[in-house]
Formats: structure tokens, sequence, C-alpha cells
């Protein structure tokens, strides 16, 4: 059994055990062989986990204390296919996510729902969108934004 993901030992939140059954399958990975994988350099690799790569155990000094990594999350990481989405591009992920923060706005009233102007509401929509962009390492410039997202901007 192992302690589910976010479980912090001696904080106040309590472990939760899976069974071998329940706990997600991690193929466990050291920096060396995800560098591999990728066919980059070790630094890179490195600089991916301080950037927020996914890590199944931080490394630290000494003999066997390198970082393990669970390649898949890795491979979702940097723009594999994402869960539950198998087959699916990012670019394909990144244009359902704008379609659905226009809709948000344009269709669903998120404005009148969170109480500010439809401004506010297109600013907020337009900021998270350039932040899920940058999580999938996809900076948009304005002129190539999809439509749904330029569907936003004359609100702004």
């Amino acid at each position: 059994m192992r302690a589910a993901s976010g479980a912090r030992a001696g904080g106040t939140t309590p472990a939760v055990f899976l069974s071998d059954a329940q706990a997600p399958a991690v193929t466990p990975v050291t920096i060396p062989q995800v560098a591999r994988h990728f066919g980059v350099d070790l630094s890179t690799v490195r600089r991916w986990i301080v950037n927020g790569c996914p890590v199944v155990r931080r490394g630290r000094r000494g003999p066997g204390g390198g970082a393990v990594l669970d390649l898949d999350a890795v491979i979702v990481y940097r723009g594999g296919p994402v869960a539950g989405r198998v087959g699916f591009s990012v670019d394909e992920v990144m244009e359902d996510v704008a379609a659905a923060l226009r809709d948000a706005v344009m269709r669903d009233n998120l404005d009148l729902r969170v109480d500010i102007t439809k401004a506010q509401a297109a600013t907020a929509c337009v900021m998270l969108f350039e932040q899920i962009g940058k999580q999938f390492g996809r900076l948009v410039r304005w002129d190539e934004a999809p439509e749904a997202i330029r569907a936003l901007m004359p609100l702004l």
C-alpha cells in the first residue's frame, strides 16, 4: 500500500492509503532516463523540475538521492497525450479550453454569476487561457490566439 498523493507525513492532513490495486500506476524513472527518453540534456530535465514538472520524489544529496519522476506524468507535462483524452493534441485541448472560457463569458453569464463586469470576466478568462498555455508550454501571441479567445478581446 502507498500513501495517496497530496498526503503529508506528520502534517495536519491524515494520510490516506490506497491498496496497490487502487493506486495509480507509476513508471518511476531517474533524470538520466527521462533525458534519454526525450533526447535532451540532464540540465534540461532539472530545469523542467524547477519549473513545475511533476516528480514522485524530489532529489536530495547523497548516494541514491536522485530525483524520481513518473515518466507518464512527464510526457503529459511536456505536451504528450492528456490523461482521459488519448489522441488529442495539446493544440486541440487548448482550443477546447478557449471555447469553454468564451462560453463562460458569452453564453453562461460568468459576469453575473460572480458579480463583476463582462470586461472583467473576459479579462480573467483570457488571463486563465494564457496561464493554461504556459502549463502546456504554449505561449500564445495575441494575433495567434484561437478564435474563441479573439472573440473575447473586444470586451477587454
